[in-house]
Parts: C-alpha cells; sequence; structure tokens
C-alpha cells in the first residue's frame, strides 16, 4: 500500500459518493413532483386498462389463431 495513493483513492470515493448522492436527490425530486403533477390526470386512465385487456387479448388470439390459414405475406 502506498500511502501516497491512498488519499487521492478515498478523495475520489467521497467526490463519486457526493455526487450519487445529488443526483439521487435530484431524480427523487423530479419523480416526485411528476407523479404529484400527474396524479389526478392519470387515477382516472389506470382504472380503464385493468378493465379493458381481457377483450383486447381475446381479439389478439382470434387474429393470431387466423393468420396460419392465410398465405404469408
Amino acid at each position: 500500500n502506498d500511502p501516497g495513493k491512498s488519499p487521492s483513492l478515498i478523495q475520489l470515493a467521497l467526490q463519486r459518493s457526493r455526487s450519487d448522492i445529488r443526483s439521487k436527490k435530484m431524480l427523487n425530486f423530479d419523480i416526485n413532483k411528476g407523479e404529484r403533477d400527474a396524479a389526478p390526470l392519470q387515477s382516472k386512465p389506470f382504472a380503464l386498462p385493468l378493465r379493458v385487456p381481457p377483450s383486447v387479448t381475446r381479439v389478439e388470439i382470434h387474429k393470431l389463431k387466423e393468420q396460419p390459414k392465410e398465405p404469408p405475406e
């Protein structure tokens, strides 16, 4: 262990962790702000897709079953 190298490594690690914490705080702030702003609008659309998929998937399954009969393009 070269005593001249260890301080710089520690300083690099401290700088890295400091910048990570800073970016995480900014990310959390942006995400929370976005969710808070969008929540009123999203609350309704999110409830609809839960009911929609069964019919949508049924249609897609029919398409998959019918395709083999058709000649490939």
